[in-house]
């Protein structure tokens, strides 16, 4: 596609959910000028320019076009091999960038093929916060919930017919997984693998290979941290596996702890929390960490309704630029 007479396309690269320097998920972010841009409209260019970047995520975002509706933005995630049906790194990434573009706005809202409509709103920095306080930069993002049909087939912990090759390829024993439950991330199959909280997840030797057999989509391995019990606060761990869709361990994962938020908070597997968060589970915040090389942590709370779930981490810019095209070279 001949690009010289349009426009060159700003991008910024970011790491999210990162709360200190060198931890969390990385991610770029290209910013179209209209969605009848043709590139906006190539989805061959897209995921080019996410193969360039090669990150977990490359977020493309172009704005609706809708006639009075300021603040609203299409929004696609790409990774070097495919589309992804939801991305919580790229989205916050995207809302942090725009919240400083458009500083008069409170809230960001976005259109997605896959997911739907969500929206991101901005956090008020306290009053006694300078501008560079570590505060600043945190962000909140409100993703969509897993369908109720969904919720309420999973956290039963009925033996799951993939439960011996998940056990071998994560190196668990039966003995040590308490519930195996199935969801699906866009149409790939997916998994969440509850483990109980002695189980070491970060020297697990995992058989990526193996996974990606047994499921295409995500493949979250999960277990509620002891620090529950004298936190007020539910901590868990987790780390995240997708094989199927490019991803070979991904360092933190929004769209993965709003299910997990799901699943902890909305099924039948709130049994597994501390008794003193089982009264009123919907009303519980989540301390999550993933505990993948980089690392990463976040804040995760079920939205009005439990329609949404409600992300908050920190986000930080490492660099900026301009694309530049193979034809413009």
């Amino acid at each position: 596609m001949s690009s010289s007479h349009l426009p060159p396309l700003p991008f910024h690269v970011l790491s999210a959910f990162a709360p200190t320097s060198g931890t969390g998920s990385q991610a770029a972010l290209v910013i179209y000028p209209s969605n009848t841009d043709p590139r906006w409209l190539d989805d061959r260019y897209l995921l080019k320019v996410a193969g360039d970047f090669g990150y977990t995520a490359t977020v493309h975002l172009a704005p609706s076009g809708k006639e009075g509706e300021e603040g609203e933005w299409e929004i696609r995630w790409f990774t070097a091999k495919s589309e992804l049906a939801l991305c919580g790194h790229g989205t916050i990434s995207t809302s942090y960038i725009l919240f400083q573009q458009y500083p008069h706005m409170n809230t960001l809202r976005y259109i997605n093929p896959i997911a739907g409509r969500f929206q991101s709103t901005r956090l008020e920095v306290p009053l006694s916060s300078s501008a560079s306080s570590s505060s600043s930069n945190e962000v909140e993002i409100s993703l969509p919930s897993l369908p109720q049909e969904v919720l309420r087939s999973m956290g039963s912990g009925t033996p799951h017919e993939d439960g011996k090759g998940l056990r071998d390829a994560l190196g668990v024993g039966e003995d040590e997984v308490l519930d195996i439950s199935e969801f699906k991330y866009g149409v790939h199959k997916s998994l969440i693998v509850l483990v109980k909280g002695e189980v070491g997840l970060r020297e697990l030797q995992v058989d990526i290979r193996g996974l990606g057999e047994i499921a295409s989509g995500q493949i979250i391995i999960t277990q509620i941290s002891p620090e529950s019990e004298s936190s007020d606060n539910l901590v868990i761990k987790s780390r995240m596996f997708a094989p199927g869709i490019g991803i070979q361990e991904d360092t933190i994962t929004g769209s993965a702890h709003t299910y997990l938020t799901n699943y902890y908070l909305l099924t039948p597997a709130s049994r597994f929390l501390p008794h003193k968060f089982q009264q009123n589970p919907s009303g519980v915040t989540i301390q999550a960490t993933q505990l993948s090389e980089r690392g990463g942590g976040m804040k995760c709370i079920l939205g009005e309704g439990n329609r949404t779930v409600r992300l908050i981490g920190k986000v930080r810019e490492f660099g900026k630029g301009f694309l530049v095209d193979d034809d413009d070279v």
